[in-house]
């Protein structure tokens, strides 16, 4: 049986079906980290801002050394989004 890119028995898909049902597991298995609670807020303000204003969220990127989030709204507009939500400017 083919589950996702390897060869595996039934019971192991099974298990690793349930496995990506929990919480982060997709991201876990990319490598990254998960994003806290306050800064997926503060992502989302910042998203709908963008958008209020008609501009193009171009990247949004996890930096996992710093813990932060990176966004390029437009061309010229970038945000750091702290762990505690803050969002900045530089």
């Amino acid at each position: 049986m083919v589950c996702g890119e390897s060869i595996l028995n039934a019971e192991e898909c099974k298990v690793r079906a349930e496995e990506r049902k929990g919480r982060g597991v997709y991201l876990r298995e990319l490598g990254g980290m998960e994003p806290t609670v306050q800064q997926l807020r503060s992502l989302y303000r910042v998203a709908v801002s963008a958008s209020n204003l008609l501009q193009a969220i171009n990247v949004v990127r996890m930096d996992e050394r710093k813990k932060r989030i990176y966004v390029l709204v437009g061309d010229t507009i970038q945000i750091e989004i702290y762990p505690n939500g803050e969002v900045h400017h530089p």
